[in-house]
């Protein structure tokens, strides 16, 4: 049974509380085996103090909770992971380490909604929905565990198109996990052509960015190989029943970024340079919103600190027709994080997911 109250009975940790963001009382919750009130949590003095025995409660025969009451200190901008440690009797838990986030914000707090998503590397997994190994194939991409559960559909592999290649540690990127588009080393022997990445199902990801306010948000680094070949490092679209799509943001190896959003399907895109003269090389964080006005539709790409705002042209030029669903995305290099909103971010919150990423995967 998972209550065990038998002194130096390991416990076996599936899940903890993840994120501390905020200052003063609250409940850091440590789920798994073996769990009891014999317990012992031990926190940094730099992320707080613990106040109080963890309360147990049985979520099945197996499996319970441990609600632990804490103090915890106010975090600073800057991402600090705090190590803690479960035990009983002395003897330290099995399973997940237990390193908590310590900072004011994550990008947990964009996902306001089911219909929000945040996909971070480290959740990919093979066709039958197991983790992948270091240098494996993945297939599909799930959303993260965030404070408000996403039903957003599953990100997977396009039918006939290549494998994204996962790798658990990168070391351009602080040693974080992401997944490879393409390829990696100049040689080009690292990785797959052809990588595609759509929606779970043929309905995807529904919303009609003529009347629905949307954000696409991606932290990214392009490789050696894609500097080397002139590579776009994005391009995300959207498609029809009849698989026709078109092109609807597109940062280009020139470092130019375009917007469409606005265009029938599969007509020649209205294409609206939004920056000119970015960076290609680096780290990036490119976020494409669209404010769902319609005739007056607004839209606006922001890329690590510059941003422009793109008035497009709506009206009678524009049949959403039967594409209520992205058709694909290719990031071509290293992707960290992928998020999906149903609302349009603001350059303050674009200025603090890219604070955030460069606080994990460094400049």
């Amino acid at each position: 049974m998972s209550h065990n109250t038998a002194l130096g009975s390991p416990p076996h940790v599936t899940a903890f509380t993840s994120v501390i963001a905020t200052a003063g009382s609250q409940t850091f919750t440590i789920t798994g085996g073996n769990l009891s009130p014999s317990c012992r949590l031990e926190i940094p003095a730099a992320l707080g103090t613990v106040t109080g025995p963890g309360v147990y409660t049985a979520i099945s025969n197996s499996e319970g909770q441990l609600a632990f009451p804490i103090t915890a200190l106010a975090p600073s901008f800057a991402l600090v992971m705090r190590d803690c440690a479960l035990s009983n009797g002395g003897t330290a838990s099995t399973g997940l380490p237990i390193s908590v986030a310590h900072q004011l914000w994550s990008p947990d707090e964009l996902v306001t909604s089911a219909d929000c998503a945040w996909f971070k590397a480290e959740d990919v997994t093979d066709y039958s929905g197991n983790p992948v190994a270091d240098g494996a194939d993945m297939y599909y991409w799930h959303p993260a565990a965030t404070t408000i559960t996403s039903t957003v559909q599953t990100i997977r592999t396009r039918t006939g198109k290549s494998h994204g290649v996962y790798r658990a540690s990168v070391a351009s990127l602080n040693s974080k996990p992401a997944v490879l588009q393409e390829l990696e080393d100049g040689a080009g022997t690292i990785g797959n052509t052809g990588c595609y990445w759509v929606p779970y199902s043929s309905n995807g990801w529904d919303l009609d960015p003529y009347t629905q306010a949307m954000t696409i948000a991606i932290n990214m680094k392009r490789t050696p190989y894609g500097d080397a070949n002139g590579y776009s490092p994005v391009n995300w679209n959207r498609a029809n029943s009849g698989g026709a799509s078109a092109t609807e943001f597109r940062a280009n190896a020139d470092g130019t970024i375009k917007i469409d959003l606005v265009n029938t399907i599969p007509a020649t895109p209205y294409v609206a340079t939004a920056l000119t003269g970015q960076t290609v090389t680096g780290r990036h964080t490119y976020v494409f919103t669209g404010d769902g006005a319609g005739a007056a539709l607004t839209a606006t790409a922001w890329h690590n600190g510059n941003t422009a705002t793109v008035a497009l042209p709506g009206g009678s030029s524009w049949t959403w027709s039967n594409a209520g669903h992205w058709g694909g995305l290719r990031v071509k290099g290293w992707t960290t994080d992928i998020l999906f909103l149903n609302y349009a971010m603001t350059a303050e919150q674009s200025a603090l997911l890219d604070g955030w990423f460069a606080e994990r995967y460094g400049a």
